[in-house]
């Protein structure tokens, strides 16, 4: 006897699009030509997307933030803003996409009202001492931060970028004696889940910023 034979199409392999991102120098931004240039070199280079980061975890803006709680002493000079760096980025014909550092800013603090650690006299609590190079922090636990760091994400995201990266979005490093004597007042820095839920605050506020 015959057997049947069903013949069958094998279906085609799936088409896989991988997404090569380019990281743009910071000092790429100083000027319209040097910017230019950098995406020149991530398309020549086959890439499909380039990243800029617009504010790094020296708190200084690298580009004209429309936040009018930052002193221009706190932005790049001539800086451009952040439409027009995407704006070259999409002339290419790549992705724009850019991040930006949350939570270590030492700057911000001094700028925008309610996201610092405070020690418990008032003053600014530092990752060390001031003479041994301490910075400040901004605090996940304040209500002012998850909104201070949507502002910039929404800023950023209606300038065209497709993807914006919150880096930097950890705690610091805490010694024995922020425990249990500079930042004793501040308790949820000791619970486990209420610091991973104020970091989700965050990410959450500026999702829907986005």
């Amino acid at each position: 006897s015959t057997e049947p034979v069903v013949e069958t199409e094998e279906p085609p392999e799936p088409e896989v699009i991988v997404d090569t991102v380019y990281n743009i120098p910071p000092a790429a931004l100083k000027s319209l030509e040097s910017l230019k240039a950098a995406v020149v070199a991530a398309k020549q280079g086959g890439y499909t997307s380039a990243m800029v980061t617009l504010k790094g975890d020296d708190g200084i803006y690298l580009y004209d933030t429309a936040n009018k709680s930052i002193s221009s002493i706190y932005k790049m000079e001539n800086a451009m803003t952040a439409k027009e760096i995407c704006d070259v980025i999409t002339a290419a014909g790549l992705k724009p996409c850019a991040r930006f550092s949350t939570l270590k800013d030492p700057i911000s603090v001094y700028c925008v009202e309610g996201v610092r650690y405070w020690l418990a006299d008032g003053s600014t609590w530092l990752d060390a001492a001031y003479n041994n190079g301490g910075k400040a922090w901004l605090s996940p636990f304040n209500e002012n931060t998850a909104q201070y760091i949507a502002s910039i994400t929404s800023e950023i995201a209606s300038a065209g970028f497709k993807t914006v990266v919150l880096a930097d979005l950890k705690y610091p490093p805490f010694g024995y004696r922020d425990y249990t004597e500079f930042l004793a007042h501040i308790p949820e820095i000791q619970d486990a889940d209420k610091r991973v839920q104020a970091l989700w605050e965050i990410v959450s506020a500026s999702n829907a910023a986005a």
